[in-house]
């Protein structure tokens, strides 16, 4: 009788309990594991409770961010509606000028990457006509747009001699994500 009693929980042991207890272990080495990746991102996103709140307000970041670059299709769209803006605050428009888009870098001399995207910038010469009070208004508006993110890089006032207006000559920057450039060899 002791035997069978022996026999019988040896084979429940070796045949049962053995290989659940081994795949019950490794179940939770892989919750844990879970866990751990949900805990990072949770602590990325937000609370447990608004996971879905807070990808959707990391997508509205994204969105954001992204509009703050330009994409080099909207270049013509930019200089009408720059050259627009002047004409509206009775500024001249004597010439508008991009440049070509060149690399932008970091302080270190590193090229700024984004997802695999260099960031690069492009340069708008313009030279305008107009009254003081003109300018000023011109400037708030460059300053506030929230589409584009420019910058205001070079700014130059000559006052000309035989009118009250004011010659002016600034350089807007905006910058664009592009793909990387394949190196040449």
């Amino acid at each position: 009788m002791f035997a069978v009693l022996v026999l019988s929980i040896t084979v429940l042991f070796l045949f049962i309990y053995a290989p659940k207890s081994a795949k019950l272990k490794k179940l939770k080495n892989e919750l844990a594991m879970i866990e751990a990746s949900m805990n990072k991102v949770h602590a990325i996103i937000g609370e447990k409770e608004d996971l879905g709140k807070g990808i959707l307000r990391m997508r509205q970041e994204a969105d954001v961010y992204d509009a703050k670059f330009i994409k080099p299709k909207e270049i013509s769209g930019l200089l009408q509606e720059l050259a627009q803006e002047a004409r509206l605050q009775n500024l001249e428009v004597v010439s508008m000028q991009p440049s070509e888009f060149f690399l932008s870098y970091s302080d270190k001399g590193n090229t700024l990457s984004v997802d695999g995207q260099e960031c690069n910038t492009i340069n708008i010469e313009m030279n305008l006509i107009g009254s003081y009070r003109s300018l000023i208004e011109y400037m708030s508006i460059l300053e506030a747009k929230p589409a584009q993110y420019l910058l205001i890089n070079r700014f130059n006032i000559e006052r000309q001699t035989t009118s009250d207006k004011l010659k002016v000559h600034i350089t807007v920057c905006s910058f664009a994500l592009l793909d990387k450039k394949p190196q040449r060899r």
